[in-house]
């Protein structure tokens, strides 16, 4: 039985087609692939209709507003890339007219800045307001990676970010961070790597007895000491720029990790000058840079919550220290000029770093699988992915 009584039957009918030269026929829109890859030049949403019977509607992957006047007249009221200031007068300015996909608004504490996240750039940009309602100097507040850009944005108040000591994520304390991180795969496969590369860097202890080896004087030991550092960072800053470009450590840890292995086996046999020092620099390259690549690594798959990225951060420093009880010992005097025990180490240090950044490389694979599956299922576009 039905207490309520039948819904009216109500007959839609089209009230007019948008005519072709207002779609975007040939424009690629910021909602290629995915789901919305059916939408071709035009899909409508958000109908409003003013006082003077004017119907507005926004075309949303071109990111246009039409209006149709009462006698069907279809003009773009607003184009994409703008912002706008409605005055307390009732005046309407353009703030920006040259945004990628404007999509959220939030304004800072005390009204000096206004934050708009630009879909299409990935980024958040920063305006500054002056007392008219004008803006100058905008620049990237916030910049992104991935396929999917930010969609809305929300501020925090101080009180809420700092709620009697609980993480600004809702993550709950330090202890909570902790057991989150123990039960992180991720976490021990960071820990094994971070602990080997400590092992593939067991030489620093010993560098100046490695470098004495090479048979020069004292002044001249201590002088060349110090291109194979200098030579690292350089070739650190380039190595981490190739990574944040491309969005890829595994590899740049690697190969240098690699070339390091392959040096260090070199120096072991061979009392060869010049073929030892460049191999001493190789000695260096590799954990130096892998560290530094290593730890951008871990906060980038596990951004949040904040309070699990500071426990996993601290998790692997933590084991990667117990390397530091033992490796010493195997750089024996008496082995010089070879230290063919502690050469071994670092060897063996170098190839269990390459193994588990590739077994890392794999679960990184398998979680953007499943990902890959979820979107698919609900129909979703591309959105976060796990770096490898």
């Amino acid at each position: 039985m039905n207490f309520y009584p039948a819904p009216p039957v109500i007959k839609a009918e089209i009230y007019l087609r948008i005519p072709d030269d207002k779609r975007c026929l040939g424009q690629e829109s910021e909602w290629r692939g995915g789901f919305a890859g059916s939408f071709q030049h035009i899909f409508l949403e958000g109908p409003v209709v003013d006082s003077a019977g004017s119907l507005y509607v926004v075309d949303i992957p071109y990111g246009r507003t039409l209006k149709i006047d009462s006698d069907k007249n279809i003009t773009v009221a607003c184009p994409t890339g703008r912002v706008y200031r409605l005055s307390p007068d009732g005046r309407l300015d353009t703030v920006l007219d040259n945004g990628p996909s404007p999509n959220g608004l939030v304004l800072s504490g005390d009204e000096r800045f206004l934050y708009v996240a630009m879909t299409g750039a990935n980024q958040v940009w920063r305006l500054p307001l002056h007392a008219d309602g004008t803006t100058s100097k905008v620049g990237v507040f916030f910049q992104s990676f991935g396929k999917a850009g930010p969609d809305g944005l929300a501020s925090l108040t101080p009180r809420t970010v700092s709620a009697g000591g609980i993480a600004e994520d809702d993550a709950g304390g330090y202890w909570d961070g902790f057991w989150m991180c123990i039960k992180e795969p991720f976490a021990h496969l960071f820990a094994a790597i971070h602990f080997f590369l400590i092992i593939a860097q067991s030489y620093k202890d010993f560098f100046p007895s490695i470098v004495a080896t090479l048979g020069f004087s004292g002044t001249t030991t201590y002088l060349i000491q110090a291109p194979p550092p200098i030579i690292a960072f350089f070739v650190m800053m380039g190595i981490s720029w190739s990574s944040g470009r491309r969005l890829e450590h595994g590899y740049h840890i690697s190969v240098p990790t690699l070339l390091t292995l392959i040096g260090c086996a070199v120096m072991i046999t061979t009392l060869n000058v010049g073929a030892r020092y460049f191999c001493m620099i190789l000695l260096v390259v590799g954990p130096f840079v892998g560290l530094n690549i290593q730890i951008s690594w871990e906060t980038t798959v596990v951004p949040r919550p904040s309070t699990k990225r500071a426990a996993l951060i601290a998790y692997t420093n933590c084991v990667s220290s117990v390397s530091h009880w033992f490796t010493p010992y195997f750089f024996l005097r008496n082995q010089e000029p070879y230290y063919q025990t502690g050469g071994g180490v670092i060897i063996a240090g170098c190839g269990l770093v390459v193994i588990f950044v590739l077994i890392t490389k794999w679960y990184v694979a398998k979680k953007n699988k499943a990902l890959r599956a979820t979107e698919d299922a609900a129909g979703e576009p591309e959105g976060w992915r796990f770096a490898g």
